[in-house]
Formats: structure tokens, C-alpha cells, sequence
């Protein structure tokens, strides 16, 4: 009898692994995450095993995957949050480039690009704002992040591991303020001070931002 399939997560990656009467262990990356094929012998942990020490050519192959992907023109919003702002989104034909003013984002893109060019946009943006606040915070904290990842995540708004020092940030938060990035930004260094949220992290937390409390509500009223 096949095991039935599992549904796991390996370094902020959706992976399912299906069980079949196979030889080999055999992925498929694609933009929505890691489809895994593996024989029914083998058990989860097993598997997991083999994907962790081939995730450096899976990391490559998904995010060749991401990158090369064409999306559908339907598929591209008609507005966006930027920042705490609504902006209509106006798609035009042409070489690729955003134009930014008070009410659009124009995106120039070739026929069918679109979608592709407004998610290269968001990480770009977001780098731009998140690696100065990742700097300044980093210097007040003297903590020192080993890596920095923008993500779909599903789960979280960002996360720190202290163990490794890498931080990962989620894509969405293009959508969020200033004053809530920063917020997220200093939140997740401190976690590489303390991991868990008990009294010393909140205390680290309050002593540099004392109104994070509302910050925190004000990123419960979104969802990603």
C-alpha cells in the first residue's frame, strides 16, 4: 500500500512529496513550490534527508523556476497597496520600466509580461527599503545577520533564525507602511538576540520602539 502524500515545509518551500513505486528520489521545482515523487521504501525523514543536502541545486532550480515564469495577463492586479497607499495599476506596452506618481503605477512591459514585471518591481522596491532599516537596526541591536531572503511566505510576515542568523522577509510587506516595516524589521533582529517571545525579547522590543503594540495591530488588519 502507497503512504499516503505529505505536505511539508524546507526552508520556507511548499513540498509535496508523493509516495510511488519509483527507484529514486525526483523533484520538480515550480513558482508555487517543490513537487516531490519518492519511493514508497523510503520513509519521510529519509526523504527529507535527501532533499536537505541537494537544497543548493533545488534553491537554484526554484528560483529559475520563479524567475522564468509567464504569467498571464488576467493574472496581473488592476490595483495595489504600495506602502500604505492604493494605487491604480495601468499595464502599457513597451520596454520594461514602473512609473510611480501619486495614484498609478504605470508598469511598460512586452504583451503578456505584466504580472512578471510587477513582481520584479516588488522585490526590488522592497530591498530598497528594507536594507537600510536591516542596517540601522542591526548597528543598535549589534546583532549580525548572516542572510536576508524576500519570500511568498503564507505563513508569517517575516522570520529570524538565531541559530544561523538568516533573516526572511515576506514579499507582502510591500503593502505595509513605514512605520510597520520598520516595526517587522526590528521585531525579527531581536529575534536573533532572543528566539522566543518572552519577557526579554519584548523588553528588547519596547526599550527601542515603546508604541509597537499598535504597530502590531495595525499589521493584524492585513492578510497575506
Amino acid at each position: 500500500m502507497l503512504k499516503k502524500p505529505r505536505n511539508i515545509v524546507l526552508h520556507d518551500t511548499n513540498v509535496t512529496i508523493t509516495f510511488k513505486n519509483v527507484k529514486h528520489v525526483r523533484y520538480k521545482a515550480t513558482p508555487d513550490g517543490l513537487q516531490v515523487n519518492a519511493p514508497n521504501s523510503l520513509s519521510l525523514k529519509t526523504v527529507t534527508d535527501i532533499l536537505e543536502n541537494s537544497w543548493t541545486r533545488i534553491d537554484k532550480a526554484l528560483q529559475h523556476s520563479k524567475n522564468n515564469t509567464v504569467l498571464k495577463p488576467e493574472s496581473a492586479p488592476t490595483e495595489m497597496l504600495l506602502e500604505g497607499k492604493l494605487l491604480k495599476i495601468v499595464n502599457k506596452p513597451g520596454v520594461l520600466n514602473i512609473s510611480i506618481n501619486k495614484t498609478t503605477i504605470e508598469i511598460y512591459a512586452p504583451e503578456n509580461q505584466h504580472a512578471f514585471a510587477l513582481n520584479y518591481f516588488i522585490q526590488n522596491r522592497l530591498w530598497e527599503k528594507l536594507n537600510p532599516l536591516i542596517e540601522k537596526w542591526s548597528r543598535i541591536l549589534n546583532v549580525t545577520p548572516s542572510s536576508r531572503q524576500i519570500k511568498p511566505l503564507t505563513y508569517a510576515w517575516a522570520h529570524a533564525k538565531k541559530e544561523t542568523g538568516a533573516l526572511v522577509f515576506n514579499q507582502s510587506l510591500i503593502h505595509v507602511n513605514p512605520q510597520l516595516l520598520e516595526y517587522v524589521v526590528l521585531h525579527e533582529l531581536a529575534h536573533l538576540i532572543e528566539p522566543n517571545h518572552g519577557k526579554k525579547f519584548y523588553e528588547i522590543v519596547s526599550r527601542n520602539m515603546p508604541d509597537y503594540r499598535s504597530c502590531e495591530l495595525g499589521l493584524k488588519s492585513f492578510s497575506f
